[in-house]
């Protein structure tokens, strides 16, 4: 494991002047899950300059930190269950109580026991904890054997690992040099040399050894490796980094790598090394960055450049071997991370935005990867799963109560094989819609999908999978909803999407606040009757129009099967209304109410239209009905008359 940073590299690198060797990656978005867990060392930045180390305990992941040099506090150790932003604590007082633990440095999980290291002027300290709660003193801290294993100028125990069943420490030692220590059980210790320049242990070859430390050790192929560095700022970056393993036994002996190795070195100021699937594979500090694979630890080959970028970092996941890729320079830093796959490394997309263009170190916990180093304080993680953005859902103005939902899938490794699972929720729990099967339905930004609703993941299945072969897919789909709930009228639908890759599930997303409307609006306060007569013209037929959840759209007024009138904007007291013209259109009347979502109603009456509509009219017509009667009572009299005779 690995603690700090050359601190030399940051000035190093912005000297560097780039170089443009032709592109040997390819470049392609996607959309995954990225997310910031603190940016100021979970609310301690001021005491906080890096993030060490992590490690998974038991159910926990463990992260160490250090501290200003220039204005020191006690090194922390934080522990989380679930890695999410709000879910940290201390797992020990600071500094295990000794202000002058400047940093918690190394951890390693060695008989069943977590170990931590620390950075100490007086002598460096090792502490473990069967339950990464109660810690016990190991080195210092009051145990058998004094700080630094009984030499103060052991300031810093930066690297231990498990190798050959002994747990294993590397000093930082300014006078006499590297010193590395082995024990079988944790707390009896023993020096494998007291010289670390002497013929049996030619670690390391340095101008001066005592400026040298190791950065990093790591077990490859049977052996343990070590990665070491230089202080010296004066020497050559090929005279700062050297590379050296052994084999192990009773009396270790310790070969230097050459090589093709010194090509992976060139003017690398630091190297990253990470093993994925039996391959070791090693980035550089550089530029441009560059990575290198080895089957054997000792011989590399080139297998990528990344043009314009000054780093390269090797992250080995159960999704595949994945690559931050650093750019410095411009307005922005930044951090963008690859994944290697049929021989190329592709671009996922994601991009580290509070990280600026390095990290320390990376590990993985669960279904996320989390890195750290870039900015002080600074730990962000990349969600491994299939994910899915929250959908976009919207109900159809046909009435056939249609929602279409609208969500994007993406997979770090770009499965071909991808399904999703819709659900609803309108108040009682997510049920699974009923999607459409008609392919007419269906659609996708490439490829085809099918959806099958006998399926838990309606989605993609054989028939068509959700692809993401060629970066992420935006899939719609249309959720038969008067099928499910032929009552629903809430404007407070959930829309929950579930992404599956056939072994690992996504993160659900849900969308709320969906307006899922099957009920028709209401007619009230028409001011017509049935059998009404109307002696006015225009009559301005008014009616009180309302829906409780997507909301009006329209009101229709139809006369003897004509459309007449269409309002859409009701008035101050609520009413939808039409001027009628009774000379052109006489009796069925039809007002149809419309709701946003198309559900509709409808209210008809017949009215007797016909009477006079004027005073002058009237008068006639009452004048011509005296007078039809007086000549009716005259013809009846002469009849009378003539009928005596």
């Amino acid at each position: 494991m690995t603690r700090g940073k050359n601190f030399l590299v940051l000035f190093l690198l912005f000297s560097l002047s780039f170089l443009f060797l032709p592109q040997a990656v390819d470049s392609k978005g996607g959309y995954f899950q990225i997310e910031t867990i603190t940016n100021d060392g979970f609310g301690r930045g001021d005491d906080i300059m890096d993030f060490n180390d992590a490690l998974q305990f038991g159910s926990y992941l463990y992260i160490t930190t250090d501290s200003w040099m220039l204005d020191p506090s006690p090194g922390l150790v934080f522990r989380s269950q679930s890695g999410n932003s709000d879910d940290w604590a201390l797992a020990a007082i600071a500094g295990f109580g000794d202000n002058d633990n400047i940093a918690l440095d190394a951890m390693v999980n060695f008989d069943n026991n977590l170990y931590i290291t620390t950075s100490n002027t007086n002598g460096a300290e090792i502490w473990r904890s069967a339950d990464g709660s109660n810690w016990t003193a190991v080195i210092g801290g009051g145990a058998a054997t004094d700080n630094g294993f009984g030499d103060a100028n052991n300031v810093i125990v930066r690297e231990t690992i498990e190798f050959e069943s002994d747990l294993w420490a590397f000093t930082d030692n300014a006078v006499d040099g590297v010193e590395i220590w082995r024990s079988a059980n944790g707390t009896d210790w023993v020096q494998l040399t007291d010289d670390p320049i002497n013929p049996g242990f030619e670690l390391p070859d340095f101008d001066d050894a005592t400026d040298a430390y190791v950065q990093r050790a790591f077990s490859y192929n049977s052996r343990l490796f070590i990665y070491c560095l230089d202080n010296n700022d004066v020497e050559a970056y090929a005279d700062d980094v050297e590379l050296w393993y052994t084999e192990g036994g009773d009396t270790p002996v310790w070969t230097e790598v050459g090589g093709t190795f010194l090509d992976v070195i060139g003017d690398s100021s630091d190297l990253w090394f990470k093993q994925h699937s039996g391959t070791l594979y090693v980035g550089n500090d550089n530029s441009p960055g560059k990575i290198y694979s080895s089957e054997n630890g000792t011989d590399y080959d080139l297998i990528g450049t990344f043009i314009d970028s000054s780093y390269v970092f090797p992250a080995s996941t159960t999704k595949g071997l994945l690559v931050a890729v650093g750019y410095i320079g411009g307005a922005n830093d930044q951090l963008d991370l690859y994944r290697y796959s049929g021989g190329s490394f592709i671009n996922t997309g994601v991009s580290f935005s509070d990280m600026g263009y390095f990290v320390l170190d990376a590990v993985q916990f669960g279904d996320y990867y989390y890195a750290w180093g870039g900015w002080d304080g600074v730990l962000m993680r990349v969600d491994l799963r299939p994910t899915t953005n929250t959908s976009s859902s919207s109900q159809s103005q046909l009435g056939d109560g249609v929602v279409e939902v609208t969500f994007t899938a993406g997979d770090i490794t770009d499965a071909d094989n991808l399904r999703a699972k819709i659900e609803y929720n309108i108040g009682s729990g997510y049920e699974s819609a009923t999607l459409s099967e008609d392919a007419k339905d269906i659609s996708a930004t490439y490829g085809i999908v099918a959806v099958d609703n006998d399926n838990e993941y309606q989605v993609g299945n054989a028939s068509g999978w959700i692809t993401t072969s060629s970066g992420a897919n935006t899939i719609s789909v249309k959720w038969l909803s008067k099928e499910d709930e032929p009552q629903s009228d809430t404007t407070n639908a959930d829309i929950r999407v579930t992404v599956y890759d056939g072994s690992t599930t996504g993160e659900a997303k849900e969308e709320g606040s969906v307006t899922v409307d099957n009920v028709n609006p209401s007619i009230t306060e028409l001011n017509l009757t049935e059998g009404q007569s109307i002696s006015t013209n225009p009559f301005v037929i008014k009616a009180k129009a309302a829906d409780a959840s997507s909301g009006m759209w329209k009101v229709e007024f139809s006369i003897d099967g004509n459309l007449i009138c269409t309002d859409t904007v009701a008035d101050s007291d609520g009413f939808y209304s039409c001027s009628w013209d009774t000379e052109t259109y006489h009796s069925a009347v039809d007002v149809q109410a419309y709701d946003a979502a198309g559900n509709t109603s409808v209210q008809s009456v017949n009215a007797y239209v016909g009477l006079p509509e004027t005073g002058e009219d009237i008068l006639h017509m009452q004048v011509l009905g005296l007078a039809l009667i007086v000549t009716s009572l005259v013809m009846i009299r002469k009849r009378s008359k003539y009928s005596a005779y």
